[in-house]
């Protein structure tokens, strides 16, 4: 994982490819979330805060 100070958010590059099409977010206090689908799209991020992946 990467922070990016310009952008304000940490971000992983995850390969589709390679088989890897779902992610679990968690804030390490126990909230998490459950498996979430990765879209095909390159750029995009997941707003924890409206439960939903967004083009950067």
């Amino acid at each position: 994982m990467t922070y990016d100070a310009a952008l304000k958010l940490y971000y992983v590059d995850v390969d589709i490819n390679a088989g890897y099409n779902m992610i679990i977010f968690t804030d390490g206090a126990g909230t998490q979330t459950k498996d979430i689908q990765i879209p095909a799209t390159k750029d995009s991020v997941y707003d924890y805060s409206l439960g939903n992946w967004k083009t950067k």
